[in-house]
């Protein structure tokens, strides 16, 4: 026993691989997406460093954790778009067209590319990085930039995720097919069954995507402005993010709807939930007052106080029309909405994945976060969606196709009759349950584990780079070559041609047979 336990230290060294991670704090789902990878990784033996860019301050971490943390502090004028933003106040009130998705996050565009001049600038981490001679890197694909400095850096190879379904514009950037007709673009309210008008907003969609993609380009990317720095054609986004080794996606098969992928497109959705812990006792006794509870929670960046009031009111009104029911309202101010009702319990903060995992607990409304969506089916929770903005929308219509749930409109929360109905329908029907159970146990027992794919592929990765056979030709083919036009074109032209011709031999042979007849008569 003594000797294999020598052998293991001697061999662990050289299975260790050095992982660099780069992680800002954008938003708290996507920052937490790449923790959870860093911590699997680092849990796995492989030396791990994840460079925490500071962008939204108001972010906390844990800085006692098992893998190694570069802090970078934020630049104070990107600091002040996100931190200072009024749109968030607006988010609730805003329409679901893919233009008013974008115009939403037009603050954070800005603060993105100062945030993305303000790394490539740092020398400090420059020296850190190529003195510590990483193995390999990873990084979530809306930091393009990162890629390009990678390069730079001369990291050997590189991986790339998404904590968030994929962009159309991305997949297509795979050389991967992103079929319209049957699969919704991320900020779509549809289904993968579209109807005639909603394949049409869907094509706009996808259009209105890559056009206002292509406008804030150098905003989100700093192309430009590192092909200033290093030297022109240094930086191609397109090249960079196909240059990953992998992508890693925060989607399952089991739940999202499927269309033809690159084989570098991985799916680990569920690596991002925490082992449940136990509910103290506080939360054991609110959850018992009550046969049936419900959970709250609009998640960290559209605050429930910020909510029109007469969406408040809305809520309160149902609450108090279901004395039988505990509500759990994750609600960040004090101001008394919850004064003199029972059955109310306002909270700033609740331990979510730990609510989940009992059995006390009937259901859950959420804004649809790909986080919080992913816990309540991986907990076999039935669950009702009020997306706000961006993926939300989509991942409503996910919880209706699995038959867990319902998907609501924001514009429901100022309908007492629309939201108490939905509600009582949740909680009485039991066929929601019956299928959040049949899930649950499906992704419970998924024939690969998300962990194991993320660790398994990361590892392959480290070990042979990047995987150029493994890109497909069509990424580098144009509109033409791809649906094959320049095939077709001709073959269309020479029948027709052949059509012409023939036509104008019978035309001729019934007209000389027409003019035989009249000299014979």
């Amino acid at each position: 026993m003594l000797l294999l336990n020598v052998l293991f230290c001697l061999i662990a060294p050289i299975l260790s691989y050095k992982i660099l991670i780069y992680n800002p704090t954008f938003a708290y789902s996507h920052f937490k997406f790449g923790l959870r990878i860093a911590d699997l990784l680092a849990n796995a033996g492989h030396e791990v460093t994840v460079i925490i860019a500071d962008l939204d301050t108001r972010i906390k971490f844990e800085r006692d954790v098992k893998y190694n943390i570069y802090f970078i502090e934020a630049d104070p004028a990107a600091e002040n778009l996100i931190v200072n933003n009024k749109m968030n106040d607006l988010m609730w009130m805003e329409t679901d067209s893919a233009k008013s998705q974008f115009e939403l996050f037009d603050s954070f565009y800005q603060a993105i590319h100062l945030h993305g001049k303000h790394i490539i600038n740092n020398k400090e981490l420059e020296t850190f990085v190529i003195n510590e001679k990483f193995d390999f890197g990873y990084s979530e694909v809306i930091h393009p930039y990162i890629f390009g400095l990678f390069n730079h850096w001369k990291i050997p190879a590189y991986a790339s995720g998404s904590a968030a379904p994929l962009l159309s514009t991305f997949v297509e950037y795979f050389g991967a097919e992103f079929p319209l007709s049957y699969t919704p673009t991320q900020m779509r309210a549809s289904g993968d069954k579209m109807n005639y008008f909603e394949r049409i907003e869907n094509a706009f969609s996808h259009l209105a995507t890559k056009v206002i993609f292509s406008w804030v380009r150098e905003l989100l990317t700093c192309e430009n402005y590192m092909n200033e720095k290093f030297g022109n054609g240094f930086f191609n986004v397109e090249r960079e993010i196909t240059g990953s080794s992998f992508i890693f996606i925060n989607t399952n098969i089991f739940i999202d709807i499927n269309f033809p992928k690159s084989a570098k497109m991985l799916d680990i959705s569920g690596i991002g939930i925490p082992k449940p812990k136990n509910l103290s006792i506080q939360w054991e006794d609110i959850l018992n007052k009550r046969e049936k509870n419900v959970i709250i929670s609009f998640g960290s960046i559209c605050l429930s106080h910020k909510m029109p009031q007469e969406m408040k009111d809305t809520i309160v009104g149902v609450i108090k029309n279901m004395p039988n029911v505990t509500f759990l309202w994750k609600y960040e101010v004090e101001d008394g909405i919850a004064d003199g009702i029972d059955n109310l319990v306002i909270t700033k903060w609740l331990p979510q994945n730990d609510l989940l995992n009992s059995d006390k607990v009937n259901l859950i409304i959420t804004h649809g976060g790909l986080n919080s969506l992913t816990e309540s089916l991986y907990r076999g929770k039935k669950t009702m969606v009020i997306p706000i903005f961006g993926d939300q929308l989509r991942n409503g219509k996910l919880i209706e196709r699995a038959k867990t749930g319902l998907s609501l409109h924001k514009r429901d929360l100022k309908n007492n009759v629309t939201l108490f109905n939905a509600i009582k329908d949740m909680l009485t029907n039991d066929e929601y349950q019956q299928n959040a159970d049949k899930l649950a146990k499906m992704l419970a027992n998924q024939p690969i584990n998300p962990k194991d794919v993320l660790i398994k592929y990361f590892e392959f990765a480290c070990e042979f780079g990047k995987f150029h056979h493994l890109d497909l030709a069509s990424s580098d083919m144009n509109f033409v070559q791809y649906y094959m036009l320049d095939i077709i074109a001709p073959f269309i032209c020479i029948a027709a041609i052949v059509l012409y011709l023939l036509m104008i031999t019978i035309i001729r042979i019934v007209k000389k047979l027409f003019i035989a007849k009249i000299k014979i008569e």
